[in-house]
C-alpha cells in the first residue's frame, strides 16, 4: 500500500506543478528564451548545442543510439507547458 501512496503523492505533485506552470503560461509569464548565440551561422547546430546546452549535449551523447537522438536538445517534461518545451539546461537564474 505504501508504494501506491508514494506513486499517488508523486502524481499529485506533478499535477500541482503542471497547474502552476499552466497558470504562469496563461498569465503571460512564460517566455521562450532563445540564446542570441544560436544565430551564429558560422557554426554547425551540433557545435552550438555542445557549447550552449552542455547538459543536453551530455544527455544526447549518452543516448546516441536511442529513438530520440535526432532531437537537438533534451527536454524536461516537468518544465514544459503549452507549446513550450523546457530543456534540461538552466540559465543563470535556474530557469530552463
Amino acid at each position: 500500500m505504501e508504494l501506491t501512496a508514494t506513486g499517488l503523492d508523486r502524481a499529485a505533485a506533478f499535477l500541482e506543478r503542471t497547474t502552476q506552470l499552466d497558470a504562469r503560461y496563461r498569465a503571460g509569464k512564460i517566455r521562450a528564451h532563445v540564446p542570441e548565440q544560436l544565430r551564429d551561422g558560422g557554426q554547425s547546430l551540433e557545435a552550438l548545442v555542445a557549447r550552449l546546452f552542455p547538459a543536453s549535449h551530455r544527455a544526447l551523447e549518452a543516448a546516441s543510439s536511442s529513438l530520440f537522438f535526432s532531437l537537438p536538445v533534451a527536454f524536461d517534461p516537468g518544465e514544459s507547458v503549452g507549446p513550450y518545451l523546457g530543456v534540461i539546461d538552466r540559465d543563470e537564474t535556474g530557469e530552463p
